[in-house]
């Protein structure tokens, strides 16, 4: 009886794993951060009564770090799943920017996303 090793995410399966996971951690983490600084905002420049619950957000993001980066299943680690986490990234960290009014939060949005610009392009060049 053969196996199917195509559910499990390796090299094999996934040419790109390296590249994906680590986008997949720093769509996360950064949205974590995001979330972070949004709570400092709330909590202590507009003083929101529901700030906690941006902190309680941002803990969960920064604990899907691992959780994500480490799943063996190759449908959370491929190039879908990949640009699905970068579209949460833009709308959940656009949503927070336009809600908070905290507009700071687009200059480091930019940066974010010319960090995965760099990445991208480091593993263009080393493909090559």
């Amino acid at each position: 009886m053969s196996k199917k090793y195509d559910f499990w995410a390796n090299k094999k399966t996934i040419p790109n794993l390296k590249l994906y996971t680590i986008l997949t951690g720093v769509w996360f983490g950064t949205l974590g951060i995001n979330f972070l600084i949004v709570f400092f905002y709330w909590k202590y420049v507009l003083n929101y009564e529901f700030a906690n619950l941006v902190l309680i957000l941002s803990i969960i993001m920064f604990l899907l770090v691992p959780i994500a980066i480490t799943d063996p299943k190759k449908e959370s680690r491929d190039l879908l799943a990949t640009v699905s986490y970068g579209i949460l990234h833009t709308v959940c960290t656009l949503a927070s920017i336009i809600i908070s009014r905290c507009w700071y939060l687009v200059g480091i949005y930019i940066l974010e996303l010319f960090v995965v610009l760099i990445i991208l392009l480091k593993s263009i060049r080393r493909k090559k």
